[in-house]
């Protein structure tokens, strides 16, 4: 099994900021509501608000995270549209800026509060001739672990830390091989658990610089 996350363990100066993060994952909203506070999408459940995106069109990720679930490019869509138990659900450019960036630049936290990530996504004027040439993009919407009614026994508790050593402590998440068959990604509070299958689909689409990964051995 294989877990990813956004990095939120932001290192400095070699590694990347919080405003290289927000430029590169931009931000959300449903409903006018901003993430993390929009209501969310459940697998399986009627209610299908599409989700609402501003971000920078200096860079163009495959999969990004701005919210709960991933935010996937056409590429990933058709990398993993034959797995089961997942769901796609169109999202909404709402504006695309274009501002460069360099990631780790400590300098940008240095020049005032225009600099601010959250201003400067949603106060820069947006470029809408780039959001034709954009592509369409997906939310990613997978089953959560503490909701799945799977009847199978054969799931054991296991242990994983993602990020950093002493970052945070292990999570536990009682899975396994067969129960990733079916599901083959599924949220958890520790990060998108992956079967080996999923993970071989999507994991090269994963920026490293944005998003953590480790193997959990089931």
């Amino acid at each position: 099994m294989y877990v990813f996350d956004q990095i939120t363990h932001y290192v400095e100066p070699r590694g990347i900021t919080e405003y290289d993060s927000y430029m590169f994952h931009g931000l959300a909203f449903r409903e006018g509501i901003e993430s993390p506070h929009e209501p969310n999408v459940v697998f399986g459940e009627p209610y299908r608000e599409p989700l609402h995106i501003v971000r920078n069109a200096y860079v163009v990720p495959d999969i990004f995270l701005p919210s709960a679930m991933p935010i996937i490019g056409e590429r990933v869509k058709a990398a993993i549209s034959s797995l089961p138990n997942l769901e796609f659900l169109r999202v909404i450019i709402d504006k695309l800026i274009y501002h460069p960036f360099d990631r780790g630049d400590l300098s940008q936290y240095q020049r005032g509060r225009r600099h601010n990530p959250i201003k400067v996504l949603k106060q820069m004027d947006g470029e809408p001739s780039l959001i034709e040439k954009y592509g369409s993009y997906f939310e990613l919407i997978v089953p959560v672990i503490n909701r799945l009614t799977s009847a199978r026994t054969d799931r054991k508790t296991v242990r994983f830390r993602i990020g950093p050593p002493g970052f945070q402590e292990p999570f536990k998440v009682k899975v396994s091989k067969g129960l990733l068959e079916e599901y083959p990604i599924i949220f958890s509070e520790g990060g998108f658990l992956c079967s080996d299958k999923a993970f071989d689909r999507l994991g090269g689409y994963l920026d490293p610089d944005y998003f953590t990964t480790t193997h959990v051995e089931l």
